[in-house]
């Protein structure tokens, strides 16, 4: 890859991870000290199955957004179409993930994981050890 389409490249991620930053932060609007995005390709599916978790402050237990929020529709919404964006960037680009794991800190630090390995079922041993990794 040339210098200019990385630096395009890295410049294109980085405008999706700042709109995931964007949507958390005007969601999780009681404060958080972490949230967790979870978006995963199952058996190649072109629509990506997504989980969010969150931290409150002066909490240790997290809690799954995506199931337990009235105002969870708009949101999956709009971190599909950032997800589907960021699968399509990075295609272009010869990476094809099928999962990604974004973790964000209250503090402002905030970490991109990528996987590759096939998954068939995101059920609830699969999230049992994903949650692990970042819980």
């Amino acid at each position: 890859m040339k210098l200019i389409e990385k630096e395009q490249f890295q410049d294109c991620r980085r405008r999706i991870y700042d709109k995931i930053i964007d949507i958390f932060d005007k969601t999780l609007t009681h404060g958080y000290k972490k949230a967790v995005l979870g978006c995963f390709y199952i058996d190649r599916s072109p629509v990506p199955s997504l989980r969010l978790y969150y931290i409150i402050d002066n909490s240790n237990e997290y809690t799954n957004f995506i199931f337990g929020s009235p105002a969870s529709g708009e949101v999956i919404y709009d971190l599909t179409d950032l997800c589907e964006d960021l699968q399509y960037t990075m295609r272009k680009h010869g990476s094809r993930w099928t999962a990604f794991t974004f973790v964000r800190e209250r503090v402002g630090r905030f970490r991109a994981k990528f996987g590759y390995e096939m998954i068939n079922n995101v059920n609830h041993m699969f999230l049992v050890e994903w949650r692990s990794k970042y819980f």
